[in-house]
């Protein structure tokens, strides 16, 4: 299985805060069966390091697994909210893009559908490729799912996150973020990991709650197949 949204890199957002936590973080993944990570720190008006930054938190912990017999292929990408994707140039996009060409959108609960909208054709403008991360979380979609079917008919790739499925969240993110798998509009379901120990990164037990709830093969497409296509471009 493939993790397509960590925040796994340490010192750069709310995520790892610190080598050790990485390490644990990598050790967890691992022993659920997950072959590769994708680190997608957020860039925003509060979390702003920079690429070189997160390029060489990236390189430290590569270092660190490899020293300690860690088999895990970490990637990087970053998180966007919708405001610092239409304020990036194409250049800066692409630097951050997953394998350079896939880009990390956020709904977040206030993102309204012109917001998401918006997001979507700025990424598309600069040659790349859109994925909605968590819009679960926003109550435009909570009141309007058919916002996610226009997303994905305009281009974009649907995200839901674990902490969705099976954390602690408000009964209408749980809802909307099973909804969504139900209806069959969603592509990926990431992890979004932010400290050692966080339930969903066990992408081993998500899958099979998927596969519980509507189905092995959806659970494979999600966690395996769909990823893998992501990181092979």
């Amino acid at each position: 299985m493939i993790d397509t949204h960590s925040h796994v890199l340490p010192g750069v957002d709310d995520g790892a805060r610190s080598i050790g936590d990485a390490v644990a973080m990598a050790r967890q993944f691992v022993d659920s069966g997950v072959t590769a990570v994708v680190c997608t720190p957020h860039l925003s008006t509060q979390f702003r390091a920079s690429t070189e930054q997160v390029t060489r938190e990236l390189e430290r912990l590569r270092s660190a697994l490899t020293d300690l017999g860690i088999d895990l292929d970490l990637r990087l990408g970053t998180e966007f909210t919708t405001t610092t994707v239409r304020t990036a140039t194409p250049a800066a996009l692409a630097e951050r893009a997953i394998t350079g060409r896939y880009v990390l959108v956020e709904l977040v609960s206030r993102t309204s559908r012109a917001d998401a909208v918006g997001a979507i054709e700025a990424v598309h403008a600069a040659g790349l490729d859109p994925i909605v991360a968590h819009p679960e979380r926003c109550a435009a979609v909570q009141r309007e799912p058919a916002i996610v079917a226009e997303l994905r008919s305009r281009g974009a790739l649907v995200q839901v996150v674990g902490p969705s499925l099976v954390g602690r969240v408000a009964d209408a993110v749980r809802a909307s973020a099973w909804s969504l798998l139900g209806e069959g509009l969603v592509d990926l379901v990431g992890s979004d990991a932010h400290r050692p120990l966080s339930a969903s990164i066990r992408l081993d037990l998500l899958a099979d709650l998927i596969a519980q709830r509507i189905d092995r093969a959806t659970a494979e497409r999600l966690l395996a197949v769909t990823p893998a296509r992501l990181l092979a471009g």
